[in-house]
């Protein structure tokens, strides 16, 4: 494709996402959660490594952005909504295997942000880095990916360093395990005659990075890294699907070679400082930023802080039924809600030991019931095979049906609470609440595999982990819930295929409800009073499915009484909306789920389902399918 026309691509995905509007920001009526341009958002998400899109997939190697048009086309189709990515990744990808730092271990030299240029040569063997020029093509690359998840709908938390992969893993010879400064732009070590760059920028000096008097000096990092971000912010701070990241685990600091007390409070602090200045310079939206400071704002003002994924609670991949002091996904979150902002819970990496596709499932409802918010980072998914496989397939697949149940069930997150003792007594189930009008109850009750015995504080066996396949209450199918509302409506849901159950009611205000399918685990949604009936848009839509695979789209109807479905099908191009029929290549026309089989040009349009709820006639509204090759 040529320059030209991909400059035209380009802008039709800007145009599309203008209506966006703005970009996402923290619900001042309920400081635990979001809400973008006026409506609650709740994401989930699923994360590739960090330099999957300048690392190995960079320019030089997928030019077209095959890789990140794969991903991004999966987090549509699940329902995806959030993920991370690094921008200036500072090194050789996948320099070597532990305690490695030869030049020879390097696998390849990725596109880099400065362009190189020499004279000279650096530590890697390539001509050094001049940090007054750019290159170009990285930062369109890295633009067209930003462009490319807007129109998917997919909003990208952009770490715009990455300390934890250069400050974290350095020693005496800045090369310990896997990675290290030694080939970062901006190393030197004139003493020992290494120097990357040929601006006289030395990464070891502490206050090139700390400024205090070198702050405007060219050869200070911080002078190069202060351009970095005016420069991205130019770039891409229109786009209203990011959020901000200073650095990608900021905390992490200099271990042997930096004189004095490495204080990164001051420069993430002053970062933030620089994201901010830039916005304004050039007229961007301001975004929320992690790791931003978050003092205690008037309810009138607004909130743009948001804690480091680190922070946030829920890296501990181990989860229990019981919490009980140890630092568990739902303890964290809860230790963490005094902190008034959303949580947003990554596991890091953590696979194994966390690594199938139900410890994903699970680790997501606790998310959702303890106020927070689940993104799963696969450290070893910038390959497109490893993405694609099965337990990533159906991790996305579960992560998408939580987000599911929050928007198909119009579910109002403001304000509710850790209610867990409110169910079972607190011995099983999982509760959050607004105490008197809605409730949200998780319910895991899948039989345990044999050989691998609970362990509640990781000293019986630290290497199994049950939770994995087994739930959370083994042969618990019976949960009574507390302090209900006198009457209410409930509804089930299925978070291993994402469908609703018909909604019935019940009385309050103690009431026992028996899991649809015993041993299973079930999700269950209460409202106070008799639901007015409703429907769903369909969900996931707008998908993006390749021709000869197949797909489903799903609603959930609200409202008590005899519930019709009809899905149908408008064609692109056509006038009017037809009654889709079971053909085997459509299933569940008459269901709250279609399916569709061996996807086919012909089925490039807009489907919707008309629901009838106890006499009241409903529209979901339609969804898209767009057709891929």
């Amino acid at each position: 494709m040529s320059r030209r026309l991909s400059s035209f691509v380009l802008i039709g995905i800007l145009l599309a996402a203008s209506a966006w509007a703005a970009p996402p920001v923290i619900n001042n009526n309920d400081p635990q959660h979001f809400s973008w341009n006026g409506a609650q958002w709740y994401p989930t998400g699923y994360t590739p490594g960090l330099n999957a899109i300048i690392g190995r997939n960079s320019y030089d190697v997928d030019p077209s952005g095959t890789y990140y048009k794969a991903i991004m086309r999966d987090m549509a189709n699940s329902n995806g909504k959030l993920m991370r990515q690094v921008f200036y990744y500072g090194q050789p990808d996948y320099e070597a295997p532990a305690g490695n730092c030869s030049v020879g271990s390097i696998t390849r030299i990725p596109l880099t942000y400065y362009q190189r240029t020499g004279p000279g040569v650096a530590s890697d063997g390539q001509p050094r880095y001049d940090l007054t020029k750019v290159n170009q093509n990285y930062i369109d690359h890295f633009k067209n990916f930003v462009a490319e998840a807007s129109a998917k709908k997919v909003v990208v938390v952009v770490d715009i360093f990455d300390s934890w992969h250069l400050n974290n893993e350095v020693s005496a010879n800045n090369c310990v395990g896997p990675r290290g400064r030694k080939f970062d732009a901006y190393y030197g070590d004139t003493v020992a005659g290494v120097l990357n760059n040929i601006n006289g920028v030395n990464a070891k000096n502490q206050d090139s990075f700390h400024p205090s008097t070198s702050s405007t000096l060219t050869t200070s990092v911080y002078f190069h890294q202060r351009a970095l971000v005016r420069r991205l912010v130019q770039e891409i701070g229109s786009f209203e699907n990011i959020i901000w990241s200073v650095s990608n685990e900021v905390e992490h600091d200099f271990k042997t070679d930096l004189v004095g007390t490495p204080d990164y409070t001051a420069w993430k602090d002053l970062m933030v400082e620089e994201i901010r200045a830039a916005e304004t310079a050039f007229g961007k939206p301001t975004h929320l930023i992690m790791q931003a400071k978050y003092p205690v704002f008037p309810a009138t003002t607004p909130r743009l802080g948001l804690p480091d994924h680190i922070k946030a609670g829920g890296n501990d991949n181990y989860l229990v039924a019981v919490p009980a002091g140890v630092d568990l996904v739902r303890d964290m979150f809860t230790a963490r809600q005094s902190w008034d902002m959303p949580l947003i819970a990554d596991n890091d990496g953590g696979e194994p030991p966390m690594d199938s596709a139900n410890g994903k499932r699970r680790k997501a409802w606790a998310s959702l019931t303890s106020g927070g918010h689940m993104t799963w980072f696969g450290h070893l998914m910038p390959d497109i095979n490893v993405w694609n496989d099965v337990k990533h397939v159906n991790g996305r697949k579960y992560f998408g049906y939580v987000s599911k149940f929050v928007d198909a069930l119009n579910i109002n997150l403001d304000a509710m609470v850790r209610s867990d003792n409110l169910i079972n007594s607190g011995l099983s189930g999982w509760l959050y609440a607004r105490v008197g009008d809605e409730y949200i109850a998780y319910m895991d009750s899948t039989p345990a595999p044999g050989g691998c015995p609970v362990s509640p504080d990781r000293t019986l066996n630290p290497t199994c982990f049950p939770e994995e396949e087994k739930g959370m209450w083994p042969g618990v199918n019976s949960y009574t819930i507390n302090n209900l509302p006198n009457t209410f409506t409930a509804t089930w849901f299925n978070p291993r295929d994402g469908k609703c159950q018909p909604s019935f009611t019940g009385a309050g205000p103690n009431a026992t409800f028996n899991l649809p399918t015993a041993n299973t685990d079930w999700a269950l949604h209460i409202k106070t009073g008799t639901t007015i009936a409703g429907v769903s848009v369909p969900i996931p839509g707008p998908q993006f499915v390749k021709t000869g695979k197949s797909t489903e789209f799903g609603v959930c109807a609200r409202g008590v009484g005899a519930t019709t479905y009809a899905w149908q099908f408008k064609a692109t191009g056509s006038a009017s909306f037809v009654n889709l029929t079971n053909n085997g290549h459509y299933s569940g026309v008459n269901t709250p789920t279609l399916a569709i089989t061996n996807v086919q040009g012909a089925d490039d349009g807009t489907y919707r389902c008309l629901v009838n709820v106890g006499g009241t006639a409903l529209n979901s509204g339609p969804a898209t399918l767009t057709v891929v090759p």
